[in-house]
């Protein structure tokens, strides 16, 4: 990000400037209170005079108390100043312009286009006896350490789905029991791998609060 700010910045004007000025010297030791720029970065002031008259400027460099600008920013017109004048770093239209790209902005209610892929938030742990899974996470890479009971949770959201990574320890042939949210085809529960270090792969969906619905397990991935 190329635009700079400082808490509170403002000072005076050492010297008054014309229309064409493009240097702009502040009251002696006020330099520091404005950002230190480098390479491409910059940051917005505003010209005050005393009567109240208003001109945007950016400011592309400082040095100590001097500061080299771009007059007439953001529809104000280039004025003259007098010594004594104030000068601030204020929020602008376009200052926040910077700070936020439309095409960046993701909307809830129109289609996006993702330029890079997106990683649900994924829980990584070993689990044994009564698991309650925390569904704040999207998918779960869990190890049996011995047997499972995937406990009701509490924390699922409709329309949420995602999968489970169920890992068999060194040891294998850990079982998994479910609560009575999670819910299979007819009711027939799920056949998992035993053999040691097997991976299956369980996809879920929740359909409302308290009905977890999950898929046929793809079995021992190697």
């Amino acid at each position: 990000m190329s635009i700079k700010f400082a808490n509170n910045a403002h000072s005076t004007l050492a010297s008054g400037i014309n229309t064409s000025a493009t240097s702009i010297t502040v009251a002696s030791g006020h330099g520091a209170r404005f950002p230190s720029l480098a390479g491409a970065e910059f940051f917005f002031a505003t010209l005050i005079d005393s009567s109240n008259n208003l001109e945007i400027v950016k400011v592309t460099a400082r040095s100590t108390d001097v500061l080299t600008v771009t007059r007439a920013q953001e529809s104000t017109s280039a004025a003259s100043f007098s010594s004594g004048d104030r000068i601030e770093l204020r929020i602008t239209a376009a200052g926040l312009g910077e700070l936020i790209t439309p095409s960046d902005i993701a909307f809830k209610n129109v289609a996006n286009t993702w330029a890079a892929a997106q990683q649900g938030r994924t829980f990584t742990g070993n689990i044994t006896g009564s698991t309650t899974l925390d569904f704040t996470y999207q998918n779960f890479i869990v190890t049996a350490t011995g047997n499972v009971t995937l406990a009701n949770p509490s924390t699922e959201a409709a329309g949420q789905s995602g999968v489970i990574i169920l890992i068999q320890d060194g040891t294998g042939s850990r079982t998994l029991s479910l609560g009575t949210d999670y819910e299979t085809a007819a009711g027939a529960g799920l056949t998992i791998s035993t053999t040691a270090n097997a991976v299956d792969v369980i996809p879920y969906f929740v359909k409302a609060s308290g009905s977890i619905q999950l898929g046929a397990p793809q079995l021992a991935f190697a």
